[in-house]
């Protein structure tokens, strides 16, 4: 590694850990009582006529336990095995992140670079400061959310979208969620942007970037950025959201890469995951880097890293990430010290990776874990259901401030508040159902995680998650 490289992951790896000790060949298999305790996890997608989970251990640079639950078609009865494709969704972004690490590394660009220097498209949208690539990568960039904006616009979710309509709608906003570096707030938007600073940067896409320089060379030939949802991939699960007494189809229609978009086997996954302790490819200190956490303006530190989350689980460090692309469900949750990961990939929507995840490394890190601790009861979700009490606290001037015909540039969407009985108040957004607000203050209404707050007669600013500030403006009274 030349002279260059050499200071860019000096200045990277502030916090980096060395490699990890082998574990021994006892130490790596899994006895009988183990696999029949997994099993036993993944039971309920053992029936006839359901998908399921590709379930995998991988352990001192082996697979340790590698199995199907379920299946991969319903239409085809065709079974899940550690063979199986499946769309991983954002379990995708560190391969991403490590693209851009990758040009980086090589000088192509620095983690401090402007987006705009590589996408002036969004030049509009940064009056709070310039984003830079490593507030992309660790989510501090402000940026709001693609999907989350999609929902709000009232756009279709699968409507065959590709990174230049992302694009589009991001060169609308004309603000971010808060200025660059002040806090976290997960962003798709951003990975996406990602993607194609990768593709501006290294001159070809992302697909055949991340191709040429990780999975070809890890020996990974399924494993690919799926930049085209048409191309035929033999054996990919399909995938599945419950509906009524069976199952629907719940696929992607949508051409986006960079926030996901990775389709991947179980068995190729683990030559992804042991690179994180050999280093074959990019070697020992870029593989650190990739596990060193981002920080804010204020110097806090975050777990997020460069495309996984870095923590402490039941008492051992544990880096991870989860992913969620219609009716597919992931996880990778890597135990560095342990030499040991846990990866599921599944097909249908109900699966909760995370505590299926866990509940797979319970099993196999046993004594290693601190004990559990009963995670405290959950307040009651706010405006969730609204009672009639509720609704008839909106007043009067609230009635009148609110009810109407409203457009928000930025979302190109006509919002309606329409006025009903008892004083209640219908929000109507196209292609979603109709849900009643309530008060939440003098000049604030809500539902759910939607908040409008009125700034004027005539506007009125939305809060909604992942998106902060949108601006909706008058054009009717009832």
């Amino acid at each position: 590694m030349g002279s260059g490289r050499d200071v860019f992951f000096m200045m990277v790896l502030s916090a980096a850990v060395s490699m990890p000790a082998a574990l021994s060949a006892q130490a790596i298999a899994l006895d009988a009582a183990q696999s029949a305790r997994i099993d036993s996890v993944f039971a309920t997608y053992s029936v006839p006529g359901s998908p399921g989970c590709a379930v995998g251990v991988y352990r001192g640079g082996t697979i340790a336990f590698a199995r199907g639950y379920g299946l991969a078609d319903l239409q085809h009865a065709a079974p899940i095995t550690p063979r199986t494709p499946f769309t991983t969704g954002s379990l995708s972004k560190q391969f991403t992140a490590a693209s851009v690490l990758w040009l980086a590394r090589e000088g192509k660009l620095s983690l401090d670079d402007p987006v705009r220097r590589h996408v002036p498209e969004l030049d509009p949208m940064h009056d709070a400061g310039p984003v830079t690539v490593r507030q992309l990568i660790h989510h501090t960039s402000g940026m709001r959310d693609w999907w989350a904006l999609v929902d709000l616009a009232g756009m279709r979710f699968d409507d065959g979208y590709r990174p230049d309509d992302v694009l589009a709608l991001a060169a609308r906003q004309k603000a971010l969620n808060f200025p660059p570096g002040s806090a976290y707030a997960y962003s798709n938007t951003s990975y996406i942007v990602l993607g194609m600073i990768v593709e501006r940067v290294s001159g070809v896409s992302l697909r055949a970037f991340a191709d040429s320089v990780f999975f070809r060379p890890l020996g990974m030939p399924v494993t690919r950025f799926l930049d085209d949802h048409t191309e035929l991939i033999p054996g990919r699960a399909a995938a599945y959201a419950p509906r009524g007494g069976g199952y629907a189809l719940s696929v992607w229609a949508n051409d986006l890469v960079g926030q996901g978009g990775v389709v991947t086997t179980l068995e190729e996954l683990q030559r992804w995951d042991e690179n994180f302790y050999t280093g074959r490819v990019g070697g020992e200190a870029f593989v650190r880097a990739m596990e060193v956490p981002g920080r804010l303006a204020t110097d806090s530190a975050l777990t997020y890293a460069y495309g996984v989350s870095v923590d402490t689980w039941r008492g051992v460090r544990e880096v991870s990430h989860t992913g969620a692309t219609g009716g597919f469900r992931s996880v990778l949750f890597r135990y560095p010290a342990q030499h040991t990961s846990v990866a599921l990939l599944c097909n249908v929507s109900t699966a909760n990776t995370t505590a299926l995840g866990h509940r797979v490394a319970e099993i196999v890190l046993g004594p290693a874990l601190s004990p559990a601790v009963r995670a405290p009861a959950a307040a009651p979700a706010t405006g969730a259901t609204v009672r009639a009490d509720s609704v008839r606290a909106i007043t009067p001037a609230q009635r009148a401030a609110f009810s109407g015909r409203w457009y928000s540039e930025e979302l190109d969407v006509t919002w309606e508040i329409r006025d009903v009985e008892r004083g209640g108040l219908q929000l109507l957004v196209p292609r979603r159902p109709v849900r009643l607000l309530r008060a939440l203050g003098d000049d604030t209404l809500g539902v759910g995680e939607l908040q409008l707050v009125r700034t004027s007669d005539s506007t009125f600013t939305l809060n909604a998650g992942r998106v902060r500030g949108v601006r909706f403006a008058r054009v009717a009274r009832p």
